[in-house]
Formats: structure tokens, C-alpha cells, sequence
């Protein structure tokens, strides 16, 4: 017997203002779900996670009002008449000296990072354009509470530096 399972696809109310809507779409088959995977296309276990996945794709941060913008595509592929939604890849981590980059915020004029390798964590301040051939690291082992200690400091600690500089 087959499971149930649940993907995003075209909006199919809504006229010009949500053609970059999508919506939760039952997918029953075995063949529909394979095209569904074929097409690019994700499978949800539920309805509430497609219902979640729909949401966040239809208001990615920046979306203002009520119109929906997905930033994905829509296969050539069908599913009920409407087509399945591609969601955009997603981004490729920021890499810096093999250390990967888990948290970034601007500060200063500079970016304040948390970053991870293996089972080290490490927080660093960088330039605010390119990215760094040197760095100094502050380590903690398999410990992130502490990074994030030491990151929250260092960004109250910049901050006051920058608010004394433009103060």
C-alpha cells in the first residue's frame, strides 16, 4: 500500500496576482510521487509540513503585503492539471579557510561570524567586503554555547565601539 505524501505545486485560484504562488498538492501514486522527484519537485510527509513548506516559499524574507512571490520555478511536468514547484537550490554555505560559516551579522563595518569545522566552533571578525586570507579564531570545542558566549560579546563589544566613534 502506498503512503500518502504531500508537495507544492502552482496556485490554482488567485488569477495574475498569484502566479508565483504555490500550494499543498496529495500525491497518492508511487508514479506521481517518483515524477514529482523527477521533476525536481519535494515530497512531504504531511499535509501540515507542505502546508508549512507553502508558507515559507510563497513569503520568503522581503515579501511585503499579501501577493505572493515563491522564488522557485515551476516544471513543465503536471500534478492534477497544475504544475509542480521547483524550489530554489539552496545557498552553498560560506566556506572560509575550511571553517564553515553558521552565523554572520554585520557590525562596525566589518561582519562578526560564528563558524564550525568538525567539532570546533569559531568566532571571528572579517571584512566587511571579500573574504579574509588571515584571520585570528577564538576556538571552543564541541561547544556552542560558549561561541555563542563569545560571539554576543564581541557584538556588544563592537557595537559600543561604533556607537563611541559616531556618538
Amino acid at each position: 500500500m502506498m503512503t500518502t505524501k504531500y508537495t507544492l505545486v502552482q496556485h490554482s485560484k488567485g488569477g495574475p496576482r498569484f502566479k508565483r504562488a504555490v500550494e499543498e498538492a496529495a500525491v497518492t501514486l508511487a508514479s506521481d510521487q517518483q515524477r514529482v522527484e523527477r521533476a525536481g519537485g519535494v515530497l512531504f510527509e504531511s499535509y501540515i509540513e507542505a502546508s508549512d513548506a507553502a508558507m515559507e516559499e510563497n513569503y520568503p524574507p522581503g515579501v511585503e503585503g499579501i501577493t505572493p512571490q515563491a522564488e522557485g520555478t515551476f516544471s513543465k511536468q503536471r500534478l492534477d492539471g497544475r504544475y509542480i514547484y521547483i524550489p530554489p537550490a539552496p545557498a552553498k554555505p560560506m566556506v572560509i579557510q575550511g571553517w564553515e560559516v553558521k552565523l554572520i551579522t554585520p557590525v562596525a563595518g566589518r561582519r562578526l561570524i560564528l563558524a564550525q569545522r568538525e567539532d570546533k566552533f569559531a568566532v571571528a571578525t572579517i571584512p566587511a567586503e571579500g573574504t579574509p586570507t588571515e584571520w585570528n579564531l577564538a576556538t571552543y570545542r564541541s561547544d556552542i554555547g560558549a561561541a555563542a558566549t563569545a560571539f554576543g560579546a564581541r557584538h556588544r563589544s563592537l557595537a559600543a565601539l561604533q556607537a563611541a566613534v559616531h556618538g
